[in-house]
């Protein structure tokens, strides 16, 4: 779930939490994973987006990798013409 809120015309502050199941590869484990977090979204044209998403774990997880996904942060850049 997550609730938007314009700071500026092109800026906006999006809490968020987010709740879900995960299992690996095999199917034969699963979890629920729990974070919250605050995304940032800069669209200074109607073609041209950038997102950012900083979230925190609320569930611990063993076998957590060390990517910037895994350490919660989460970027894009969206343009088309």
């Amino acid at each position: 779930m997550e609730v938007s809120f314009t700071v500026a015309p092109d800026l906006k502050l999006i809490p968020f939490i987010d709740i879900g199941r995960v299992w690996d590869t095999d199917g034969d484990f699963a979890q629920s994973l729990t974070s919250i977090g605050l995304g940032i979204d800069w669209q200074p044209t109607d073609s041209f987006l950038v997102e950012l998403d900083l979230a925190v774990p609320l569930s611990d997880v063993e076998d957590r990798g060390d990517s910037l996904s895994d350490e919660g942060i989460s970027f894009s850049v969206r343009w088309q013409r």
